[in-house]
């Protein structure tokens, strides 16, 4: 079953990060305040990002992983700028840590290796 991880920008400027397996739904849902604690008093709520997975376990994983980055990371993400990804990704050591359960990142607004692809949002302006 697809499955998808996105996030939402808030109106307050803070960015929420969730998992579904009906994404045109549960966005519906946040925006009409049904979503959850977090983002019920947070409105008005926009879809800047989401990305396909072909399970819901992978959605899942990937929304925790997204969930422990720190905000500029998260938004490199938002606006499709993997270059500044893999630069917020280096550790102490200098290293870049594997993200996207291992997906290459390529230019363009998509990437995948077949069982996903990442879509950034028209006007996911990264403010």
């Amino acid at each position: 079953m697809t499955a998808w991880v996105c996030i939402l920008k808030c109106g307050d400027g803070a960015l929420y990060v969730g998992s579904t397996n009906d994404l045109g739904k549960r966005v519906a849902e946040h925006e009409a305040g049904l979503g959850g604690r977090y983002t019920e008093f947070k409105r008005p709520v926009r879809l800047v990002f989401s990305y396909e997975t072909a399970h819901m376990d992978d959605a899942c994983s990937l929304e925790h992983q997204v969930k422990g980055w720190r905000r500029a990371k998260r938004m490199a993400l938002v606006r499709g700028d993997y270059e500044a990804l893999v630069e917020l990704s280096k550790t102490a050591r200098g290293r870049a840590r594997q993200g996207l359960h291992g997906l290459s990142p390529s230019p363009g607004p998509s990437i995948g290796s077949g069982h996903g692809s990442v879509q950034a949002r028209e006007g996911s302006d990264g403010a």
